[in-house]
C-alpha cells in the first residue's frame, strides 16, 4: 500500500506571521462597514413580520387540517358506497334492467 510522501513544515518567520496578521485584519469589518446593515429597529420590524407570518401560517394549517379531516370522513363511507353500487348492479341484472354507466 502506497503512502503519501510527508511534507516537511516550513518554520514560520516573523515576516510570515506579520503577513498572516495583515491578511486577517484586512478581512475584519469596521464599524463603518457595519453601519449600513440592519438596525435594531429593522430587526424589531422583521421580528414582528415573522410573528405575523407565524400566526397566518398557523391559521392556514388549521384550515387545511379541517378540510382534510372532512375529506377523510367522506372516505370512510367510500367502500360501503362501492359495495352498495355493486349490489345494485347485481339486482338490476337479476331484474333484467340494463345498468347505466352514469357517474354518480
Amino acid at each position: 500500500m502506497a503512502t503519501k510522501p510527508q511534507r516537511k513544515k516550513k518554520a514560520m518567520t516573523l515576516e510570515d506571521l506579520g503577513t498572516a496578521i495583515q491578511r486577517d485584519l484586512a478581512r475584519i469589518a469596521t464599524k463603518d462597514d457595519l453601519k449600513d446593515l440592519a438596525t435594531k429597529e429593522d430587526l424589531r420590524k422583521l421580528r414582528e413580520q415573522m410573528e405575523t407570518l407565524d400566526g397566518d401560517l398557523a391559521v392556514r394549517l388549521s384550515n387545511v387540517k379541517d378540510e382534510l379531516q372532512e375529506q377523510i370522513a367522506g372516505l370512510k363511507y367510500a367502500k360501503e358506497i362501492d359495495d352498495l353500487r355493486a349490489r345494485v348492479v347485481r339486482v338490476e341484472g337479476k331484474l333484467g334492467i340494463k345498468h347505466s354507466q352514469r357517474a354518480a
